[in-house]
């Protein structure tokens, strides 16, 4: 890992998005449940139904063991490439949960622990008030991923572990306790990965889309979402987003977009975009 570049201390400048990819990785990822908590507070703890680029390259991240704040560089829009296909039906339901601090000060020791023991175990105090929340929870989500990036040390050693079937850490689906499952995992390059040059004005898309106005034809339900593209580390111990998307998808189905302006890429027998 450590001939992998770090993110820098800097502000990261965020170019247009990689849109054709000379190769890629992609597997279908699945779990009971899953949360990606919107940014836009509330009573209610909602969550996206698609997960946000930046969830997907955290996800990538854990799976080669990247520290907290080691993968940002390796994921900017410039350098990048990151296709979503949600599997249907996205259903959503409320989730009464209740919530307890793991700051210090709401913690203690068991009876007859010393500071001279080499574990320090510490739980939360019973007499802690809880506070109830309702999270908005997506129900058996599934999709399939599709992530290509420029950093060499970073892809290579990804697709070793997803062809493997090995994550260094657990994959979950948004929230940590949101276990879930990659299968179907495999590496598209040559043929099986290509520019698409559609013949008709109008095709169908099986990932979701950068949302145009001008692009997406209104045929049925269309769900839009404003999500995180990109991140950058802050001090002491923080991050933010240094970028959104607008992303358009139907709950039933491929969505039909205008060809005029978009860049399709075939991965096998799929039509996908990139971002």
């Amino acid at each position: 890992m450590t001939d992998r570049q770090t993110a820098s201390d800097e502000p990261l400048s965020e170019g247009d998005p990689l849109q054709a990819p000379p190769r890629c990785l992609s597997f279908d990822i699945a779990g009971d449940w899953a949360h990606f908590r919107r940014v836009d507070g509330s009573v209610v703890k909602q969550t996206y139904k698609i997960p946000p680029r930046t969830t997907v390259a955290g996800l990538l991240a854990a799976v080669i063991g990247c520290d907290r704040d080691e993968y940002y560089e390796a994921f900017r829009l410039a350098r990048s490439a990151i296709a979503i296909q949600p599997h249907f039906d996205l259903r959503t339901t409320n989730l009464p949960t209740n919530i307890l601090s793991t700051t210090k000060a709401k913690l203690q020791r068991p009876e007859g622990a010393t500071r001279r023991k080499t574990v320090q175990v510490r739980y939360p105090k019973p007499t802690v008030k809880r506070q109830q929340h309702n999270f908005e929870m997506l129900v058996e989500p599934r999709y399939s991923i599709y992530a290509y990036t420029e950093d060499k040390a970073f892809y290579n050693e990804l697709r070793t572990k997803l062809l493997e079937g090995r994550s260094h850490y657990t994959p979950s689906l948004g929230l940590s306790e949101c276990l879930a499952r990659i299968t179907s995992a495999q590496e598209h390059t040559g043929d099986s990965i290509q520019l698409a040059d559609p013949e008709e004005a109008v095709t169908e898309v099986d990932s979701v889309v950068p949302y145009d106005i001008d692009s997406v034809v209104p045929n049925g339900r269309i769900e839009f979402e404003r999500t995180p593209a990109a991140m950058e580390k802050v001090f002491p111990g923080g991050r933010r987003p240094t970028a959104f998307r607008d992303v358009a998808y139907t709950p039933n189905g491929p969505l039909e977009i205008r060809t005029h302006d978009t860049t399709l890429m075939t991965v096998d027998d799929r039509t996908v975009v990139f971002g």
